[in-house]
């Protein structure tokens, strides 16, 4: 598909005083390499704006050297043009080097606000405008944005005045709406923390608060019901076992494969995307789940598991570990220790490994577990499953505003920066 050939439908009609131009009319791809990359800024561009980045910490992928590096000063558009589905542009803050990988973006007169074309630019990344005209392996994996195609796009161009004036609207209107989704995103912590801290209390201390207690010899956790018994994880467990590994492909067929994607933030275990293997039935037994089997991660999520609750013939990956508990315990009230600190806290201290933290299953089996009676088990249960219900359920709809408050910014830029908005009269 051919700019040349096509209507611009995302532009769609706009003022009689505005025009429309192709960026290279606007902009050239500058390509300044530093010469002294080593006393220079290093940037980086993030979904958060340009970063400058601190190097001496050695986060992240860093290279071996910053020769060729492109140089950027304050008000240049920097785009990643290699990922048109989570890539972004924004406009620079600060002088700098940043990835030769990049484009940057550097306006030919002064006649631009270039605010404004920021906005529209990032509206193109947001709305997946640029996406159609990409080219690559696949959708997801690389698909980019070629040089021709970025400097022939059509962008939209109203006068002068017209563009300083939506800038000062949409900064201002933007800005409101960011400080609402950031008290909004506060709350919401609030509202997990809270539930952390009643999950918390209740594996540790119960629902009575007349109760006797005694030391549980452990500082941080302090007194506990003095009926409650202590205990390791290991002497509560069946059986435990790391996941079926094959080095075949996937099949269309045979038993679902569980795998730490599968695993949701609620504790539940997603299936529907899951691949099929074909096993014997000597593989088959020793890796098949039952309902209220748990899973663990052995690398790259710690503190994350799922329950198994399925009618769905399964298996799991390599990547997780099978615990299945005894009936000295009932199986919820585990759930609620697993999600509480006085697991992640132990399981935190014991983990190795860099950027993907491994856990081994004599971590999990080490890990100690105060003990409440049957009855007691089933009342806390009862309580924390109504309590964090009500959490949960907030969390969602404070959740869903933040989405709403995400989908109008966006669409109020869009509209304003195509003229369907008429801001010229707007006033502070």
């Amino acid at each position: 598909m051919f700019l040349n050939d096509i209507k611009y439908n995302w532009i769609g009609d706009i003022p009689k005083d505005w025009e429309v131009k192709r960026i290279k009319n606007l902009f050239y791809l500058k390509k300044e390499v530093s010469e002294n990359p080593e006393q220079e800024q290093v940037l980086s561009l993030t979904m958060n704006g340009i970063i400058k980045r601190d190097v001496s910490s050695n986060e992240g992928q860093l290279p071996d050297t910053y020769k060729g590096y492109t140089k950027i000063y304050p008000d240049d558009i920097v785009m990643n043009p290699m990922d048109l589905k989570s890539g972004w542009i924004d406009r620079s803050k600060y002088d700098g080097i940043i990835s030769p990988s990049y484009y940057v973006l550097n306006k030919l007169n002064d006649d631009l606000e270039i605010q404004f074309f920021n906005y529209q630019l990032q509206r193109h990344y947001k709305e997946r405008i640029f996406f159609s005209f990409g080219q690559g392996v696949s959708y997801d994996y690389r698909w980019g944005l070629g040089r021709e195609t970025i400097l022939n796009f059509p962008i939209v161009v109203p006068p002068k005045e017209t563009q300083t004036q939506i800038v000062s609207f949409l900064d201002t209107k933007t800005q409101k709406i960011d400080e609402l989704i950031q008290k909004t995103e506060q709350k919401i912590k609030l509202l997990k923390e809270k539930r952390t801290s009643l999950i918390n209390h209740c594996v540790t201390k119960g629902l009575n608060p007349d109760v006797e207690m005694k030391d549980s010899g452990v500082e941080w956790i302090g007194e506990i019901p003095s009926e409650w018994g202590k205990s390791k994880v290991k002497y509560l467990t069946d059986e435990h076992r790391q996941g079926y590994y094959s080095s075949e492909q996937y099949s269309e067929t045979g038993l679902k494969v569980v795998r730490i994607t599968d695993l949701n933030d609620d504790r539940t275990i997603s299936i529907d995307k899951s691949p099929h293997y074909n096993l014997e039935d000597i593989e088959k037994d020793r890796f098949i789940l039952k309902n209220g089997d748990f899973l663990f991660p052995r690398t790259g999520g710690v503190g994350r598991f799922g329950i198994f609750n399925d009618t769905t013939p399964s298996i799991y990956g390599s990547f997780l570990i099978r615990f299945r508990f005894n009936k000295k315990i009932f199986l919820q009230f585990l759930r609620y220790y697993f999600d509480s600190e006085i697991y992640l806290n132990q399981i935190l201290s014991e983990i190795h490994g860099g950027v993907n933290q491994n856990v081994h299953v004599e971590n999990i089996k080490d890990c100690f577990i105060y003990v409440p009676g049957k009855l007691e088990q089933t009342q806390i249960v009862e309580y924390l499953d109504e309590q964090t219900q009500k959490i949960d359920s907030t969390i969602e709809k404070e959740t869903q505003r933040i989405e709403l408050l995400k989908e109008y910014r966006q669409s109020l830029i869009s509209e304003v920066v195509t003229g369907k908005i008429d801001v010229r009269d707007w006033n502070k």
